[in-house]
Formats: C-alpha cells, sequence, structure tokens
C-alpha cells in the first residue's frame, strides 16, 4: 500500500534525542486479555510508560522508521523486535503482547505519523 504524504520541515541542525510523535498505539490489559487497541494522540499514555513510573515494571523495545532515498518508509527488523519485547515480557512475568499485533501495531503508527 502506498501514499503521498508531504514530509514535515525538521530542523536537522538541532534534532534532540527524542522527537514526539502525533499518534501512538496503545492496547490495555484487563481481566486477563489485551483490548483491542488503537492510535491515539494523547501525549500523556506515552510519557506514563517511558521510562514508566518509579514503582512500575516496564517493557521498552525503540526502533526507528527511515524513509528511503526512493520515498519508501521502512523499519528494521520488526520481527525481531516483536519477539525481544515478548521474551523481555516473559522474563519479567508480564502478559505478553502477540507479535503479530505488534508488528501490526509498529505499521499504524508508520502510517499514522509518516509526515
Amino acid at each position: 500500500e502506498e501514499f503521498l504524504m508531504e514530509k514535515k520541515q525538521i530542523d536537522w541542525e538541532n534534532l534532540g534525542f527524542y522527537v514526539q510523535t502525533e499518534q501512538r498505539y496503545v492496547s490495555n490489559y484487563k481481566d486477563g486479555k489485551w483490548d483491542e487497541g488503537g492510535l491515539t494522540e494523547d501525549a500523556g499514555v506515552y510519557s506514563m510508560n517511558v521510562p514508566g513510573p518509579a514503582d512500575a515494571q516496564t517493557v521498552f523495545e525503540g526502533m526507528k522508521a527511515y524513509t528511503t532515498e526512493d520515498g519508501k518508509i521502512v523499519v528494521f527488523r520488526p520481527d525481531l523486535h516483536a519477539a525481544r519485547m515478548a521474551d523481555s515480557a516473559r522474563r519479567l512475568e508480564m502478559p505478553v503482547f502477540p507479535e503479530e499485533r505488534f508488528r501490526e501495531a509498529v505499521k499504524e503508527v508508520v502510517k499514522a505519523n509518516a509526515a
């Protein structure tokens, strides 16, 4: 699936470590299962989870999306990121977010923030 979108103008000379995106993906674990999840513009969702409240268990898997010379947007090995995220959750005895849903969430977030 291809789509055209005008890219935002970014000041690359003054780019910090973290640039906040407009949309994020959130899914909540309740009553023994993950809900449907979806995109949100609520920046508080992300700030609560990274690096995480002082008394909470968290798992973080960071990755970057790149625009290639021919204009395609790519993410390097999201399958391995999904597997590491699942492994980390298992080690911490946390509910594992399904790897296929993780990969789909990455696609949704990248597409929603393509500009």
